[in-house]
């Protein structure tokens, strides 16, 4: 028996559980370096694990569409998209609606992450600084905040981009294959995601910071799960990037292939797109120009045909003339005898 997850929950669900493993990363780091008192303790672990809760329930609820507050997004992603694939028989606007939605969702998916990081990591800073008005485990929270934050946020906008590739790319496929150029629909750069491997250098270097701090065991343990999740974050970039490259390899079907050559990407990074965009129309030159070359010779053949046909003729005619005049000799020879 075959279980398929349903599309949307293959975008978000690792998302979440990646954003637990991130909160939870930052909570046992706080807890290990700042100095809190058991009561202490308890409000954080009370502050935060509500306010994960209750982000975990409002993204559940709008990529669920059992929910009135659903994203419409949704509604269109679970119709059209079956199996990964695009569903049998669908029509242009529908393809066109799914291609806008993929693309619209990781923008929401990356603002998501940023906005949650963001807001728990003021909400715990401001609850310190009030009722506790400790500058170093107010410093520790917010190192830890950040390092957790750009992990989330990298594991965001990577994870949707990979996870929805194929889709991405069947949807140009057909609006392409229909004449319709949307292939310009693109949301980052190549350059952006290079950004991310300074961010996680410099997370590696408070990683480290936070090791000395916690010391012993405990501080080798935060150093070490850290570097795990950044390892594992920026192995899903090079992940994709290596697919959005691996594409390229079929350049080759533009020259060798007697019918025109439909390229496209199922990247949403402005390199590759305005790549692609170039290749299509390296492709319709080339095809324009095989399609001249036919012409050409066809109406080269036709007019060696009638050439030919007129030499005969001319050929033929002569050869008559010659007959004739050698017969009409033979004649005045027998009538002079």
């Amino acid at each position: 028996m075959n279980f398929n997850i349903p599309y949307r929950f293959q975008l978000f669900l690792p998302i979440i559980i990646w954003a637990i493993i991130c909160f939870v990363f930052n909570i046992a780091t706080v807890l290990n370096i700042a100095n809190f008192e058991l009561e202490t303790q308890n409000i954080f672990l009370i502050i935060s694990f509500s306010y994960l809760l209750l982000i975990i329930f409002g993204i559940t609820a709008k990529n669920i569409p059992i929910f009135p507050f659903s994203l419409n997004e949704i509604k269109i992603l679970n119709k059209n998209i079956k199996d990964n694939k695009l569903i049998p028989n669908i029509n242009t606007n529908e393809v066109s609606e799914t291609l806008a939605v993929l693309s619209n969702y990781s923008k929401i998916y990356l603002a998501e992450a940023f906005y949650f990081g963001i807001g728990y990591l003021i909400l715990i800073c401001v609850w310190q600084s009030i009722f506790f008005n400790s500058y170093f485990d107010i410093f520790i929270t917010f190192i830890t905040g950040i390092v957790a934050i750009s992990l989330l946020i990298g594991f965001t906008l990577f994870w949707f981009q990979f996870q929805s590739f194929n889709v991405i790319k069947e949807c140009r496929d057909f609006l392409l294959s229909k004449g319709l150029c949307s292939i310009e629909t693109y949301f980052s750069s190549i350059r952006a995601k290079f950004f991310f491997l300074i961010f996680f250098f410099v997370d590696t270097l408070l990683l480290y910071f936070l090791s000395l701090l916690s010391g012993g065991n405990d501080g080798i343990i935060i150093f070490l799960s850290g570097l795990v999740m950044i390892i594992f974050v920026t192995s899903i970039m090079f992940f994709y990037l290596n697919k959005s490259y691996n594409e390229f390899f079929d350049l080759a079907k533009i020259v060798s292939e007697e019918d025109l050559s439909i390229f496209s990407t199922g990247s949403l990074d402005k390199e590759f797109v305005d790549l692609s965009k170039n290749l299509n129309e390296i492709s319709t030159r080339l095809y324009s120009s095989k399609q001249e070359a036919v012409e050409s010779k066809k109406e080269m053949e036709k007019r060696v045909e009638e050439l030919e046909r007129f030499f005969d003729l001319t050929v033929s005619r002569e050869e008559k003339m010659i007959e004739l005049k050698k017969e009409n000799e033979s004649l005045k020879k027998k009538s002079n005898k």
